[in-house]
């Protein structure tokens, strides 16, 4: 019985060094496809659009009339409770529903704020 050895070639492996032209509609096309932009994903854009928004609205109406009671000599200790429970609020559902680690502590804090002006606007309504 005969054994037969296959032969062996040695094939040549180095990388060639040949640019390879490449024109647009072959990059595109070799790229995967962008998913289609559909109205549900525009209502989401818009929605957190409209969410950020409405944060930055109220955050910023709230610093104007804080500066005023400021210069007013003005203690509100009601508006700060809302003010800063809001932002507690706000910033609480944006760490546990999206993850965003840096609200947790804005949280807490806003809340902490909040807390303590509700219970100075109770103290102060009770002394009357």
């Amino acid at each position: 019985m005969e054994k037969h050895q296959p032969a062996t070639e040695v094939q040549d492996t180095a990388p060639t060094t040949e640019p390879v032209a490449e024109s647009a509609a072959e990059k595109q096309m070799a790229s995967p496809p962008e998913e289609p932009v559909t109205s549900e994903g525009l209502a989401l854009r818009s929605q957190e659009a409209y969410q950020r928004l409405t944060m930055l609205g109220v955050t910023a109406f709230f610093i104007v009339v804080l500066i005023y009671n400021l210069f007013a000599k003005q203690v509100q200790y009601d508006l700060y409770a809302v003010g800063l429970g809001y932002i507690a609020v706000e910033s609480m559902m944006r760490y546990k529903l999206f993850g965003e680690k840096k609200k947790l502590p804005v949280s807490v804090v806003a809340m902490v704020g909040a807390l303590l002006s509700l219970a100075v606007h109770i103290s102060l309504t009770f002394r009357k």
